[in-house]
């Protein structure tokens, strides 16, 4: 047998997010069962300039961690700009909403009128990149779940 060529792997990034959801509206599936399934928790905005109605998320989450802060049990610690991690950058926990909130701590709370997009820039050009990101992560997500998410980018 082959022996196992165990070495050291390159230092990773970890990001989970969640968006807010519910699961209020109720179907009939083909074979007749009623289902509830998940839908994103919108705000309307109308912009009467534009003549149309914006949708966008109303929160996201996202918690980071690399594999340095999990091999040094520093995973669970909040970061900030005096005590960043190399990898995992200046906030460990990172909120993008169109409103602040007071009752949840987050490293860092963005006020963004698109979550969404923020969400996304963040995880495209915010972070070190010396150091690659191994998973993006959903809790609690499935394909339905976040299907609308990724929607604004497969239409053309």
């Amino acid at each position: 047998m082959k022996p196992i060529d165990s070495h050291t792997p390159d230092p990773y990034r970890i990001c989970f997010f969640d968006f807010e959801t519910q699961q209020n509206k109720k179907i009939i599936d083909k074979s007749g069962k009623i289902r509830y399934v998940h839908e994103p928790n919108f705000a309307g905005i109308n912009l009467f300039v534009y003549t149309y109605i914006y949708i966008l998320w109303r929160f996201i989450g996202l918690y980071i961690v690399c594999s340095e802060c999990i091999e040094n049990d520093r995973w669970n610690q909040p970061l900030s700009s005096n005590k960043p991690c190399r990898i995992c950058g200046p906030h460990r926990t990172i909120s993008f909403a169109p409103f602040t909130f007071w009752n949840t701590k987050v490293d860092k709370a963005f006020l963004a009128m698109d979550p969404l997009d923020a969400f996304v820039e963040h995880l495209l050009y915010n972070f070190n990149k010396s150091f690659m990101v191994s998973s993006v992560l959903s809790r609690h997500g499935d394909v339905k779940r976040h299907h609308s998410a990724l929607q604004p980018f497969h239409s053309g």
